[in-house]
């Protein structure tokens, strides 16, 4: 995947109205995708979990 920076994937999300949520994530963000907050990493998949997952998936790992 090529890389993309946060203004194309700002812009496809805001302003591609064709574009669906799911494929604006597919087109830039990929499975290895960790994100940085208060000075620890975190998976893309424990904070789909939290989003998606089931009330015990709130709770996870790193995304405490």
């Amino acid at each position: 995947m090529a890389r993309t920076g946060i203004e194309a994937a700002l812009n496809d999300l805001l302003f591609d109205r064709a574009l669906t949520l799911q494929e604006g994530a597919d087109r830039h963000v990929t499975p290895e995708y960790r994100r940085r907050a208060y000075g620890r990493f975190s998976r893309i998949q424990e904070t789909t979990l939290m989003l998606q997952g089931s009330g015990s998936d709130r709770d996870l790992g790193s995304a405490r």
